[in-house]
């Protein structure tokens, strides 16, 4: 006769394998809630959101397109149209909301049951205060920021950046996406920091404006359509001053970075 201690691991075996088929089969179950290969179709969603003094938009993307204007108005106005099969759309959520720090999106909000299929396409249309701060991070939705008076940080892996109409500072990155900057007319430049792993960077400046320029690439270049005093260089790393000789009165910078991506100062 078996003993009782053979008896209880053969329980603990049996209880064990037990607990691991049930495991099995709520993955399958998730894993087959997960299948929605059905036709692509469209929502649009539209909201007012109240917007702090001081606040920050914050928006995280994946594929779609995100399109961003200061206005005179105090809230922020978002429209998104959203694209992915049926099932997709009622599992991943779009979440926004409204805080005493600003506001934040979420264009993909889902549980961890799936792992796959977790992205809905998502162009969105933002009207927001002048005077607010953007922080965008997305994977392949092209970005445009225009008419902006706080600063703007944006991260992307594949898409394009493009800023318009900026006055404060700026950091924006990219693989290789490209980045497009132009700023307001001032004659004082902002801090820019701008960096891609292979995409080109142009940044238009106003014609009178001011600024010390860091250049540093492995093997892109650096063309400038306005004047530069040179104050150092080694190999493909500069520094220069723009518009002026005098770089003890220069408080703002332009720095670029890159490993292949070109650069142009328009």
């Amino acid at each position: 006769m078996p003993t009782r201690t053979a008896w209880r691991w053969s329980a603990l075996l049996r209880a064990t394998t037990l607990l691991a088929l049930a495991v099995v089969a709520l993955r399958t179950e998730a894993a087959a809630q997960c299948k929605d290969d059905g036709p692509d179709e469209s929502e649009t969603v539209s909201k007012a959101l109240a917007f702090p003094d001081g606040g920050r938009l914050e928006l995280k993307s994946f594929s779609g397109s995100v399109t961003i204007r200061g206005t005179a108005r105090n809230d922020v106005a978002i429209k998104a149209v959203r694209r992915a099969p049926r099932e997709r759309l009622e599992r991943v959520t779009l979440s926004m909301e409204s805080s005493s720090s600003g506001v934040r999106i979420e264009a993909n909000k889902h549980n961890d049951d799936c792992k796959n299929n977790n992205v809905v396409e998502t162009h969105f249309e933002i009207e927001m205060p002048l005077e607010g701060g953007i922080d965008v991070s997305v994977f392949s939705s092209p970005v445009t920021v225009a008419d902006v008076a706080g600063d703007v940080r944006v991260r992307s892996f594949s898409s394009a950046i493009k800023l318009s109409g900026v006055s404060a500072p700026v950091h924006a990155k990219a693989f290789s996406g490209t980045l497009d900057v132009s700023l307001a007319d001032a004659t004082t430049a902002p801090e820019l920091m701008l960096e891609t792993f292979s995409g080109d960077v142009t940044v238009h400046v106003p014609a009178s404006a001011q600024a010390g320029v860091e250049f540093n690439s492995f093997s892109g270049d650096l063309e400038s359509d306005l004047p530069l005093v040179l104050r150092k260089r080694s190999g493909r790393r500069l520094e220069a001053s723009l518009n002026t000789s005098d770089d003890t009165s220069l408080s703002n910078h332009i720095k670029v970075k890159t490993f292949s991506g070109d650069v142009a100062l328009k």
